[in-house]
C-alpha cells in the first residue's frame, strides 16, 4: 500500500509539474507573440512616419523651389535695349554734319549681370528693300565673335557706348538710304544654377526732312529680333517661316507660277 501511495503521489506531482510547465510555456508564447506584434506595429509606424516625413520633405523642396524661382524672377538682372541714342554732330558754325549712333543698354533688374557680352552692327539698306513686305535681317546672335564686347552692369545701370557709328550728312540726304542697328547680348545672373540669358534688338532708322529743312531720325522697331530668352526661340521660328514664304513668293514672281 505504501508503494501505491508513493506512486500515486509521484504521478500527481508529475501532472502538476506538467500543468505548470504548460501554463508557463503558454505565458511565454503569449509574451513572445505580443512582443512580435509590438515590433510589427512599431515597424509599420516607422514606415508610415517615414513616408509622411518624405512627403513633407518633398513638399518643402517644391515650396522652396517655387520660392527660389519667384525670387530669381523678381531680383535677377534683365537686359533691355531701348531706342538707339542718336545725336547731331555739328561743325563750329552749328551746322549739322551728321549723326552719331549707339545703342542704350540697361540692366532693369535689381542685381548685377555676370559675363555680359555681345555685339551690335550698323548696316545700310536701300529704299527698294524698304518697299518690300518682308525685310530679311540676319539673326543678331550670328554677329561674328570678333565684334563681341564685354561689360558689367549693376542694378538699374545704363550703358551707352557713345558714338559707335557716324553717318555723314551727305548720306542722310540720300533719299534711298536707311540704316539698321541690330545686336544681341548674352549674360548670366548672380544666382547659381540658372540658365544663360539673351536679349536681341533691331531698329530701323530713316532720315526725314522737316518743313524747315532739318533732318530728323525716324526710329522703328524691326518686325523681328526684339526678344529676350525663350521669346527668341519663337521669334526665330517665326522669322524663318516668313523668310521661307517670302523666298517662295519671289521665286514664283521671278520665274512664273509652276505648271
Amino acid at each position: 500500500m505504501e508503494v501505491v501511495r508513493t506512486l500515486d503521489s509521484m504521478r500527481r506531482e508529475y501532472e502538476r509539474n506538467n500543468k505548470e510547465n504548460d501554463s508557463q510555456y503558454r505565458r511565454t508564447a503569449i509574451r513572445e507573440w505580443v512582443g512580435i506584434g509590438v515590433i510589427i506595429l512599431a515597424f509599420g509606424a516607422t514606415i508610415w512616419q517615414t513616408r509622411i516625413s518624405q512627403r513633407q520633405l518633398d513638399e518643402m523642396k517644391a515650396a522652396t523651389a517655387v520660392a527660389r524661382q519667384a525670387t530669381v524672377a523678381v531680383q535677377r538682372a534683365f537686359i533691355t535695349v531701348s531706342y538707339p541714342v542718336i545725336e547731331d554732330m555739328l561743325n563750329k558754325k552749328g551746322a549739322l554734319i551728321g549723326w552719331s549712333l549707339s545703342p542704350e543698354i540697361k540692366n532693369s533688374g535689381i542685381t548685377p549681370t555676370k559675363n555680359l557680352r555681345g555685339g551690335w552692327v550698323l548696316e545700310e539698306i536701300y529704299g527698294d528693300d524698304l518697299d518690300e513686305s518682308f525685310l530679311p535681317i540676319e539673326d543678331p546672335a550670328l554677329i561674328p565673335t570678333d565684334k563681341a564686347r564685354r561689360a558689367f552692369l549693376g542694378p538699374q545701370q545704363v550703358l551707352t557706348t557713345y558714338g559707335d557709328w557716324r553717318i555723314n550728312r551727305s548720306d542722310l540726304e540720300d533719299a534711298d538710304l536707311a540704316w539698321i542697328i541690330r545686336g544681341a547680348l548674352s549674360y548670366n545672373d548672380v544666382f547659381p544654377d540658372t540658365p544663360n540669358h539673351i536679349t536681341k534688338f533691331c531698329y530701323l532708322i530713316t532720315p526725314r526732312f522737316t518743313s524747315k529743312h532739318e533732318i530728323i531720325p525716324v526710329v522703328e522697331r524691326c518686325d523681328h529680333w526684339n526678344c529676350a530668352d525663350e521669346e527668341c526661340d519663337a521669334e526665330q521660328y517665326e522669322y524663318m517661316r516668313e523668310f521661307a514664304k517670302d523666298a517662295k513668293e519671289r521665286a514664283i514672281f521671278n520665274h512664273g507660277s509652276p505648271p
